[in-house]
């Protein structure tokens, strides 16, 4: 690399001058491990210097970030790393804790993130990257841009390009896990630099970009907060450190030879070895399940601790992209029912098949955000939750991971009848972004896209619902304005209960009003818009008005939202 890397690492865990800021365990672990790594000859990224600032004073920072970012030429690269408490001012600021921060006097005795994007812009380097892990850290967007429309162009366009990297949304703790020798954020970071895991097209090294979308999957799946991005004027790819996985064509040279020794060890036929050839052929960005797991096969059947044909049939599982190619036991009726083992919860099978998505034909209680009705065909199966998530479900997973169960409604809302002490009903009163974590980390599956919901809520109808209103649904005409137990309504033609009425269901789409409009007519697998504002709920709850009990209704919230009719149900890809 011709441009010099430099890194600086700050770490805050004691703050003797205010007791109201709690001592922190891992800030000084994360700098020394993130500096090891950065210095590794075999993953360290090329960094020409690592500077660690461990428990300084808010102006020996300053100062150092400064005099590195004025000594940085235009081609070097600099990083920025802090780990420590996250601080709000009134006007929602974000400023980072140092030694001698005092909470009252917080402008004047911490770091300003907003300095430091200064000394970015200003300085003559063009390439620069900011990580915090630290609470709150997604405020760092309300530093990012000042003024109006015309002045934030500027602003974007005048100076370096600044890629950064933050633990959690404006309004999220960051954790430090009992156990962990790091921070959550940090653990991730070091992890998929160091396993290789977070360079997904096996090129030999890891983009910022590679970095985030590998510890967005991984510290959504542990807990519960969601690290953030924002990638201001930055041309080309920041590399920040090499990886540690085997190159792609090395491995699957490897396990081809791995496949034919083993074909010919247990006498597999050639069209059973072709169909796993078949899928070494594809390639990473292909591959739209979970990369961690299909690396995981890879690994178990390149060690002989995978049968062969286990093997093909858990990769056609995880995989859309081989869909193509049929399991070796054949695909589950629609309707079979399993047994979750994570979870616990009954899981029901989705065929693959196709569909008519949005406005049902003779339906004149759709609004405009349902039409025009769309052609979406669904390319493989999937289970999806007999019943929305219930208490019991929910509380397991609270008991085992320390995580506290979904507050009561607050003053002035509709209460929530019956009480938490009922196992069986749904969960609500839960944001997405609970409900994701809950399906990624406790059910080791997922929450289903829009086309998915509605696809098994219709189970092979076309009309606005599956069945009599009164007969599958609990709504504002018959539920008593309480909510019910899940399974005391008639289910669908593929044996899903509860799928209209009772409670809204989170799925994992941002929401878009000309969702419909916008699709191609067929389209396999649609998985809506790549952002957004607001997420989407699907089914109506046991306050809604029929107009909102049908198959095709559309209701949107933002991802921290929660409120007493809101509730969700996971998916999963392929169950054991």
């Amino acid at each position: 690399m011709s441009e010099e890397r430099r890194a600086i690492l700050i770490g805050s865990s004691q703050f003797p001058n205010d007791p109201t800021l709690t001592p922190l365990r891992c800030p000084e672990n994360d700098v020394d491990g993130l500096g090891r790594l950065l210095c590794s000859e075999a993953q360290g990224g090329h960094f020409r210097e690592v500077v660690s600032l461990k428990n300084q004073p808010h102006y020996e920072v300053l100062k150092a970030v400064n005099l590195a970012l004025k000594r940085a030429k235009k081609d070097d690269f600099v990083l920025v790393y802090y780990s420590g408490h996250g601080k709000l001012d009134r006007a929602g600021r974000l400023y980072l804790a140092a030694s001698n921060t005092e909470v009252e006097a917080l402008e004047a005795t911490s770091i300003p993130v907003a300095a430091i994007l200064d000394y970015i812009r200003l300085s003559n380097c063009r390439k620069a990257g900011l990580i915090l892990d630290c609470c709150y850290s997604g405020a760092v967007g309300d530093s990012i841009f000042k003024g109006g429309v015309e002045e934030q162009l500027q602003q974007a366009s005048s100076g370096g390009g600044i890629y950064i990297l933050t633990a959690s949304t404006g309004v999220q703790a960051a954790q430090e896990k009992e156990k962990d020798e790091y921070g959550l954020l940090t653990k991730h970071i070091i992890q998929g630099i160091e396993s290789g895991e977070a360079d997904p097209k096996e090129e030999g090294q890891i983009s910022m970009d590679d970095l985030y979308e590998y510890v967005h999957r991984e510290v959504m799946r542990e807990g519960f907060q969601e690290p953030m991005k924002w990638d201001l004027g930055v041309k080309g790819e920041l590399i920040v450190a090499r990886s540690g996985k085997t190159p792609r064509e090395e491995r699957r040279k490897q396990i081809r030879l791995m496949m034919l020794k083993y074909a010919e060890q247990h006498l597999i036929s050639d069209r059973l070895l072709s169909r796993a050839l078949e899928v070494l052929n594809l390639k990473p960005d292909e591959l739209q399940g979970d990369l961690r797991k299909c690396d995981d096969l890879l690994r178990r059947l390149l060690k002989e601790q995978l049968p062969l044909g286990e093997f093909i049939d858990q990769w056609y599982g995880l995989s859309p992209a081989v869909g193509k190619i049929s399991p070796r036991t054949g695909a589950p009726e629609a309707g079979a029912v399993k047994t979750n083992p994570d979870d616990g919860q009954s899981y029901v099978w989705m065929p693959p098949g196709e569909f008519q998505m949005g406005c049902s034909p003779g339906d004149k209680q759709c609004s405009d955000d349902e039409k025009p009705a769309r052609t979406i065909k669904i390319t493989r199966g999937f289970w999806l939750g007999q019943t929305p998530v219930t208490v019991g479900a929910f509380r397991r997973f609270a008991e085992n991971t320390g995580i506290s169960m979904p507050g009561e409604p607050a003053t002035g809302q509709r209460k929530l009848n019956p009480q938490w002490s009922d196992l069986e009903q749904p969960l609500v009163a839960v944001t997405w972004t609970v409900a994701k974590a809950y399906c990624e980390s406790w059910a080791r599956g997922r929450l289903p896209t829009e086309a998915e919901w509605e696809y098994a809520a219709r189970a092979g109808s076309a009309g606005a619902r599956y069945g009599e209103l009164d007969a599958i649904a609990w709504y504002d005409g018959n539920s008593g304005e309480r909510i019910h137990q899940v399974k005391q309504k008639q289910p669908n033609a593929w044996g899903l209960y509860d799928m209209l009425g009772n409670v809204w269901e989170w799925v994992s789409d941002w929401y878009e009003e000309n969702y419909y409009k916008d699709l191609p007519s067929p389209v396999a697998d649609p998985m809506g818009p790549p952002a957004g504002t607001y997420r989407v709920m699907r089914g109506g709850s046991w306050v809604s008005y029929p107009w909102h009990v049908r198959a095709s209704v559309r209701f949107r919230y933002g991802p921290e939202f929660c409120f007493n009719y809101i509730g969700f149900r996971c998916a999963r890809d392929v169950i054991p």
